[in-house]
């Protein structure tokens, strides 16, 4: 038997166990309508069905959720098959095709015949007093740390906020993706102007006591830093919690206070086109790549993150 039948690798085995997905079809027939067809002697099993639009988004989902728990090479084959019919569907990913998988088929071999364990999570977002949250190891981890960060974003003070989006921001740099605006905000230490900051705090002034709002204008036209506005906002917080102020309602300081730094998104793009232009990337990457690059500078943004990373580090490399 395949240990492998044991594990939850696509939306069919879940199906099984979620009711909530009992609208998906059937399984495809044909073995060739898979991604992934793992064989041992007479047993079998079929993976990632690829043989309808939904389905290949369903796999797709769920490839890059369960993919940890596949070998390198049980990998390489389903990611570039998904990869292929997703192109077919023309739908958007992040996955790479590899002109040395010509086949669906991996046959197991007795290295493979393990029982999976979770690999330990060895970075997060928040580490303080022996507390390890929000885990950012992998792309997958850092978009669900981000979901639950939003989630809670009223409830964490705003230190414990900054540090939190500032390594979110890191490793999204590291693993070559893109992530929300808003957190970029958060990790800014950039102070928006004073006329403004008097804006955003309107709304708290007006159910401010008078000698709560005096200090709290005092306090603001002290700001020079941001760990004076961390202070400051810190107070606010406060202010809102003795006066039962929903924070909901009034806009959030820990990030409104700061203003994004300068996106040097056009400015990568342009260095990207003048790296095609003068063949740079030539001497590094797959000639498919590159060719997809020439068609359309705009395609770095659905190659996988760490051929995102390369490429980054390469035109930096030649620009010094």
């Amino acid at each position: 038997m395949i240990n492998y039948f044991n594990l939850i690798l696509d939306q069919n085995d879940e199906k099984v166990l979620n009711t909530k997905l009992a609208f998906l079809i059937d399984n495809p027939k044909d073995s060739k309508d898979y991604a992934l067809v793992l064989k041992k002697g007479n047993d079998s099993v079929r993976k990632y069905p690829i043989n309808t639009s939904e389905n290949v988004a369903y796999s797709y989902v769920s490839f890059e959720k369960n993919s940890e728990k596949l070998t390198p090479e049980m990998f390489k084959i389903a990611s570039s098959n998904l990869a292929k019919a997703m192109d077919f569907y023309k739908m958007s990913h992040n996955l790479t095709k590899d002109a040395t998988v010509t086949t669906n088929v991996y046959v197991i071999q007795p290295k493979d015949e393990h029982v999976y364990t979770p690999t330990e999570k060895t970075a997060f977002a928040i580490e303080a007093e022996g507390i390890k949250r929000l885990p950012i190891d992998t792309p997958t981890d850092l978009e669900s740390s981000i979901k639950l960060f939003k989630k809670d974003i009223y409830k964490l003070p705003p230190d414990i906020k900054k540090t939190a989006s500032k390594n979110f921001v890191k490793r999204a740099e590291e693993l070559g993706i893109t992530i929300a605006p808003e957190i970029n905000k958060y990790a800014s230490e950039q102070l928006i102007d004073k006329s403004e900051m008097r804006t955003m705090m309107s709304s708290r002034l007006q159910y401010y006591p008078e000698n709560v709002k005096k200090v709290a204008l005092d306090m603001l036209d002290h700001i020079k830093t941001a760990v004076d506005a961390l202070e400051y906002i810190k107070f606010a917080e406060n202010a809102d919690a003795i006066l039962n102020l929903n924070k909901v309602n009034h806009p959030d300081l820990s990030a409104e206070f700061f203003s994004i730094k300068q996106d040097k998104t056009a400015e990568f793009y342009e260095d990207l086109q003048s790296a095609i232009d003068n063949s740079v990337l030539n001497d590094y990457l797959d000639g498919e790549v590159v060719g997809l690059l020439k068609d359309n500078p705009n395609n770095f943004e659905h190659l996988n993150p760490n051929l995102k990373q390369t490429i980054k580090t390469i035109i930096n490399g030649t620009q010094k």
